[in-house]
């Protein structure tokens, strides 16, 4: 929209509107926890780690200990995974 010589803008969040859905409560919180942790672990140079939801909470995982996607399409994500915890 055109509004004279200005345009009228509006911020959108892209994940959710491919998702066709807005953020719920819980959406909310554990992006926020997550995204916590996260700050948390690069504070402590944590390195090889991945923050999850596992046993209903948000972890840092050891990246070592993962074990590798299964990949039914062929070895992409093995390979990713090789490159990131190698």
């Amino acid at each position: 929209m055109v509004d004279g010589d200005t345009y009228l803008t509006r911020p959108s969040v892209l994940a959710y509107i491919q998702r066709g859905g807005t953020p719920s409560r819980f959406a909310r919180i554990l992006a926020t926890r997550m995204g916590i942790a996260t700050v948390d672990a690069l504070l402590e140079d944590a390195s090889n780690v991945l923050v999850v939801w596992r046993h209903n909470r948000v972890q840092v995982a050891d990246g070592a200990q993962l074990d590798p996607p299964a990949d039914p399409s062929g070895e992409t994500l093995g390979h990713v995974h090789r490159i990131t915890f190698t």
